[in-house]
């Protein structure tokens, strides 16, 4: 971490040096959600321990180390003249914190990627399973598709694999990077080949492949007949409004949300005609969060 940055002047004095950040009068300002936040990084300074909807810049004046999960908006509004030099979440997720900001004012970051990548794809095997009883429909007849071949998508591959269910994949990043063995199919090909689509890519509005609303109005219109469709990724990885829309039209689509547009201000519309929904909690493990 550097020791000092040109735009915060009334701070430089407090840091010298890199170690200086292991001195024990360091403040630290925590999620209280983290699990056992206090007990990893009590021997770094004092920790104090905040609801994470609740934490603003007035709790960061003397704050050098900021840990936070998704409920925390990481920006300029919340570190400027802070003098926080470390900010980490303990998620795999970023799209809650500005990151060209940190980079800017050289503040060093850090996410948990993967953390709660197994507990995620159980939970979508999990969800599977248990609409297939309810609706009455054979999981391994299904030819599943896979957008995001990431931490999650990787895993819930494998274990499709296992479970003999014919799987797809699409990663155009990572199918333009070659550094996968996998065969990789269009988008387009994933939405009229496969009853069972499950999402798990993270959430980018801007670059070559952006994922925000990544399935639109046409591309649900797109859905085969009695296809499932899971989001487990991002909620505005789906126009909302949009499936809304189709739902109302396409009776036989089952839907499985464990994300949302614009949470916890869900649309009670949606939430209504869905097949399961659940509140982000599809990483939500004990493991998961000691990961983070």
């Amino acid at each position: 971490m550097p020791a000092h940055r040109s735009n915060r002047s009334h701070h430089q004095h407090a840091r010298t040096t890199d170690s200086a950040f292991l001195h024990s009068d360091v403040k630290i300002v925590a999620d209280e959600n983290i699990p056992r936040v206090q007990e990893a990084f009590k021997d770094l300074g004092e920790v104090i321990l905040l609801p994470g909807r609740q934490i603003e810049r007035r709790h960061l004046l003397d704050c050098r180390c900021l840990l936070v999960r998704t409920v925390t908006a990481i920006d300029k509004k919340l570190l400027q003249d802070t003098p926080v030099e470390f900010v980490g979440t303990a998620t795999i997720g970023t799209d809650h914190v500005d990151l060209e900001y940190l980079k800017n004012n050289d503040i060093a970051f850090s996410n948990a990627a993967g953390c709660n990548a197994e507990a995620a794809s159980e939970y979508v095997i999990s969800g599977l399973f248990a609409l297939s009883e309810r609706l009455g429909f054979n999981p391994f007849d299904l030819k599943a598709g896979i957008v995001g071949y990431g931490n999650v998508g990787s895993r819930l591959y494998q274990k499709l694999r296992t479970l003999g269910i014919e799987t797809l994949l699409n990663d155009p990043p990572l199918d333009e990077a070659r550094t996968s063995s996998q065969t990789f199919v269009e988008l387009d090909t994933i939405i009229s080949e496969c009853n069972f689509i499950s999402l798990h890519v993270p959430l980018t509005r801007t670059g070559k492949h952006p994922t925000w609303h990544l399935l639109d109005q046409a591309g649900l219109r797109g859905l085969p007949k009695n296809c499932l469709l899971v989001n487990a990724a991002r909620g505005p990885v789906v126009d909302n409004q949009a499936l809304l829309n189709t739902l109302e039209s396409r009776p036989d689509l089952v839907v499985f949300l464990d994300t949302w547009e614009n949470e916890p201000d869900i649309s009670r519309e949606l939430l209504d005609r869905v097949s399961l929904a659940t509140p982000h909690i599809a990483g939500y493990s004990v493991e998961g969060r000691l990961r983070g």
